[in-house]
């Protein structure tokens, strides 16, 4: 069946690692910890100078204009490794070029329920709209309000900038809102 894992009594705080022929214990804290390819080690610590961040809004955005694509305001930076966000935008550092992973969510909202037929979210790159977007269609049900989520990977190069934007399609070409919890987040991969 395999190899036996390692036995030895007074393992506590110790984790086991394994060099893919030979497998042994080793205490967190030591130099025995490796990193990852996004430079986070096993205790979380990140070892490298990959660009991390994670900003969000904190305050709802109102009068959103019907089927207008609106940049979403992220006023708060809970993850900013790079220093590389400000103004509901990330900007790729110096040094930073690469493979990133983004992720976000608008929370769209029509101001009355029943009032929502579609909501959709966008990554925006350098004032351009990518790839990255999604939609959904509540031609059915037509909810107040709905969460967005997207994800996917982008090429940025050095002083590239991404961006958040927000659409609604409402009843009655209402305005809506975008309201917390909206964010963007991301990191270099590779």
């Amino acid at each position: 069946m395999g190899d036996a894992l390692p036995t030895q009594s007074g393992n506590a705080g110790k984790f086991l690692t394994t060099d893919a022929s030979t497998a042994s214990w080793a205490e967190a804290g030591t130099e025995n910890l490796s990193t990852t390819a996004t430079g986070i080690d096993v205790t979380g610590t990140i070892t490298d100078d990959s660009p991390f961040f994670f900003i969000r809004s904190t305050a709802i955005q109102s009068g959103i204009v019907d089927n207008v694509w609106t940049k979403v305001t992220l006023g708060t930076e809970d993850i900013d490794t790079a220093g590389a966000c400000s103004s509901s935008r990330f900007t790729v550092p110096s040094g930073g070029a690469g493979i990133y992973y983004i992720s976000a969510n608008v929370f769209c909202n029509s101001q009355s329920y029943g009032n929502l037929f579609v909501g959709g979210a966008r990554i925006y790159k350098n004032g351009s709209a990518t790839f990255i977007s999604a939609e959904s269609n509540n031609h059915d049900g037509r909810p107040e309000s709905q969460s967005v989520f997207l994800g996917g990977y982008l090429n940025l190069a050095e002083s590239d900038y991404i961006e958040l934007y927000g659409a609604m399609n409402i009843w009655n070409n209402s305005t809506g809102s975008f309201n917390h919890p909206s964010f963007m987040s991301g990191g270099r991969v590779g």
